[in-house]
């Protein structure tokens, strides 16, 4: 380990010291000019304003950095992506990852819901030559599908408020859905 020469440390702290002095006496006044006028002259300006527009630009403050911060966080798994402009967006993968939430969310399970009561309702009013509002309104009164399972899925908040055996019910729904689209009787158990 090096031996520290205490003399030549303390006549070099002495030297800066003295530098430091002498700079601070020869710049006084462009010290003064450029740094404390101002800063009395701010402080002077926040002083003379009403104490709550102080706190008002203060709140106002923390929120755009509060904002910005927010905004700033990485997507989070659920939140749903922008696709880039002429890019498709697979609706199968869509529709699959719509269905694995649906498994524990009510708000997916809803969204399921309404995107196969589109479906329902279209190959209703096709195949029975109907105005789509007349079987909307039924759906929506419950007087239609007769099917209980069918009509379970396609308005979960009635039947299907509890996820427990959500697949095995929307797999019977989607069962009776097929059987429409391909031609049958919509309303057979």
């Amino acid at each position: 380990m090096a031996k520290v020469d205490w003399r030549k440390l303390g006549l070099w702290i002495a030297a800066a010291a003295l530098l430091a002095a002498g700079l601070v006496l020869g710049l006084r006044g462009l010290l003064k000019g450029l740094i404390a006028d101002p800063l009395v002259r701010l402080w002077w300006l926040i002083d003379s304003l009403p104490q709550g527009l102080i706190w008002l630009a203060v709140a106002a403050l923390g929120a755009a950095v509060g904002l910005r911060a927010w905004l700033a966080l990485p997507e989070r798994e659920g939140r749903r992506r922008l696709v880039p402009a002429g890019e498709a967006r697979p609706r199968l993968s869509e529709l699959a990852a719509l269905i694995r939430r649906a498994e524990y969310s009510g708000t997916a399970r809803r969204r399921l819901a309404a995107r196969l009561a589109r479906l329902a309702v279209s190959a209703r009013a096709r195949r029975e030559s109907i105005p789509p509002q007349v079987a909307w309104r039924e759906l929506r009164a419950g007087r239609w599908p007769e099917d209980e399972t069918l009509r379970a899925v396609l308005s979960p908040p009635r039947a299907l408020s509890r996820p427990g055996d959500f697949l095995s019910a929307l797999e019977q729904g989607l069962d009776a859905l097929t059987q429409l689209t391909k031609g049958g009787r919509f309303d057979d158990s």
